[in-house]
């Protein structure tokens, strides 16, 4: 009886571990194979590409660019966050460090108080609420990490 049920368990384990996969088409996502971060913001679904930031706002089925207010001499995005709490999207690119409060309509380049002025961040993550960049410091060739819970406010290194 205990080969029996184990047989049946193994075949309905085996039948949910199957997954559907469905391939995301938009004619404007061609050409992007590198995907650098998808986050989903409660209302839009965003993917950061080496071509930009694509916005989604219909779960996936189409895709725009949102790149108003970016440095479009470099618009490779490396990574994108998303602060629930504080209602934010950042992301990081050749072109520095970004923001946006309007789910992605637009970004702006907050100045980045407390930071060295002598260096460059061009990494970005968060733990909790608090947003973490990699700062590069041309000074002493050193890299830091520094958070904020609130950027535009101040940081403070790790």
């Amino acid at each position: 009886m205990k080969k029996i049920y184990s047989f049946l368990v193994l075949i309905i384990f085996s039948f949910s571990l199957k997954a559907q996969w469905a391939q995301l088409k938009s004619e404007n996502l061609n050409g992007f194979a590198e995907m650098n971060g998808l986050v989903y913001s409660g209302t839009s679904v965003f993917l950061a590409t080496s071509g930009g930031v694509f916005r989604s706002t219909d779960n996936g089925v189409t895709w725009n660019l949102s790149v108003n207010g970016l440095d479009e001499t470099s618009l490779d995005v490396s990574k994108i966050v998303f602060i629930s709490s504080r209602n934010e999207l950042w992301i990081s690119s050749k072109g520095g460090i970004f923001q946006s409060t309007n789910d992605g309509v637009s970004w702006t380049k907050p100045e980045m108080i407390g930071l060295p002025a002598n260096g460059w961040s061009d990494q970005i993550g968060r733990i909790g609420d608090k947003l973490v960049i990699k700062f590069n410091n041309w000074s002493d060739n050193k890299t830091y990490l520094y958070y904020s819970d609130e950027v535009l406010t101040g940081s403070r290194g790790l």
